[in-house]
């Protein structure tokens, strides 16, 4: 199954610097509202993990007719969310991007052994822990994560031509070195995004953006931890 969900075409990409009418928010609600919009994104996706049977629901349906709506979803809700400048807009292109995600997780969850299975409850541990441990980092070391962000461009491009060389080349795929490669790499996504969201004017509409930057990181990194546990 294809991993890194689409990310950014640059720095600063559905970011805006421009001020809108009713100004600026604080730093504290800026990122109460960022955390909030991306709690809730992983919030949908575990209810979907816990209420969907995606055998069930792929049989029903039918996997052409699933994977078609899920790419002109997420295709959809990126365009949405980069291209207007509208908080209600982006907050829809957010959801446009979480419900078909949220499938891609029910069916990886269910062939790892359902929601309650060791494996994904340690993957989610090790994600969050993860996730907090870069999101502090963002903040003390915010120079390093500055630097950062043309390898870690470069480093995602790869990853991607990779598994996509591997759809052909099996082993190359299913390496665990591989895997390694993609929570690295998203682990420091999660901290250059956090980082990268302070730069940008404090304004609802960034901070969801911002939101749907970290989520994708966050799903990312779940997925290629469960992978390596799964693997052991």
């Amino acid at each position: 199954m294809s991993r890194a969900f689409s990310k950014r075409s640059g720095f600063g990409a559905g970011m805006t610097r421009t001020v809108p009418f009713e100004g600026e928010m604080s730093t504290k609600a800026y990122n109460i509202t960022m955390t909030g919009v991306v709690l809730y994104g992983l919030i949908v996706n575990a209810l979907m993990c816990t209420l969907i049977d995606p055998v069930e629901f792929m049989v029903s349906v039918g996997p052409v007719a699933i994977w078609v709506g899920y790419f002109v979803c997420v295709i959809a809700g990126m365009v949405i969310n980069r291209m207007c400048n509208s908080a209600i807009a982006k907050f829809v292109g957010y959801n446009l991007v979480v419900v078909p995600i949220g499938l891609v997780l029910s069916i990886s969850v269910y062939f790892a052994g359902g929601v309650q299975s060791p494996v994904v409850l340690g993957a989610v541990y090790y994600t969050t822990l993860i996730t907090a441990i870069m999101a502090i980092a963002s903040y003390l070391f915010p120079s390093f994560f500055e630097r950062i962000g043309g390898f870690l461009m470069v480093s995602l491009f790869a990853l991607l031509i990779v598994g996509i060389i591997g759809i052909f080349v099996p082993a190359l795929r299913n390496s665990g070195f591989y895997a390694y490669c993609g929570a690295g790499i998203f682990s420091l996504y999660i901290g250059f995004d956090v980082y990268r969201a302070q730069n940008f004017p404090k304004t609802l509409a960034n901070a969801i953006t911002a939101a749907l930057d970290i989520y994708l990181d966050i799903v990312n990194l779940f997925l290629y931890i469960l992978e390596i546990i799964s693997d052991r």
